[in-house]
């Protein structure tokens, strides 16, 4: 049997973003909120902690990483938000958590200063917890906007300001932001 140290939630299939060049479909049938809907229950429910503790008996002292996906993770982050306690009961081992986002939600910064101080609260590691925010963008406003759509950069900078000025346990969290610039290099070839 494999020892999993890391796991993937999927807090939404869903994305307020309609990317030219994003491979998911538009979901023009509705399959992708008929997927967010049965992820809604899981969370509810505790489905998906049962299933990572059935399909491997030791992960509850193994996992040390979960990374939060989607479509975009924040935009039903209070789905694992609300239930981070049973995760950190279930997976007492946990010291990183991971997410990818296009930081365009508003108050984003309030939700990452939220899920730091519940970390804070329900961590008593001996190390540092480590969190780690991939942030994405594909350059200037005249590249991204055009990918992305209009005033799309301008939001994703409101957001990146309001992170500067969250508070945070600094001693006990450690919070690295990584850019993920998606197509930049297909980008500039069209112009």
């Amino acid at each position: 049997m494999m020892n999993f140290e890391h796991c993937t939630l999927f807090t939404t299939a869903l994305c307020n973003l309609n990317c030219h060049y994003c491979y998911i479909c538009k979901d023009v049938a509705g399959g992708l909120k008929v997927i967010d809907k049965d992820l809604e229950e899981d969370f509810k429910n505790g489905t998906q902690i049962k299933q990572i503790l059935d399909y491997d008996e030791n992960i509850s002292q193994n996992l040390k990483g979960i990374t939060l996906w989607g479509g975009e993770p924040f935009l039903h982050l209070e789905r694992f938000v609300d239930n981070i306690d049973d995760y950190f009961k279930a997976f007492p081992n946990v010291k990183r958590l991971d997410t990818s986002t296009n930081f365009t939600i508003p108050n984003q910064a309030k939700m990452i200063e939220h899920l730091l101080n519940e970390i804070d609260r329900l961590y008593h590691g001996e190390e540092k917890f480590f969190f780690d925010l991939q942030i994405s963008i594909d350059g200037y406003p005249e590249m991204n906007d055009i990918g992305r759509g209009k005033g799309v950069t301008q939001k994703f900078l409101d957001n990146f300001y309001d992170l500067l000025n969250i508070r945070y346990n600094n001693k006990k969290i450690e919070m690295a932001i990584t850019n993920n610039c998606n197509k930049v290099k297909e980008l500039q070839d069209l112009f």
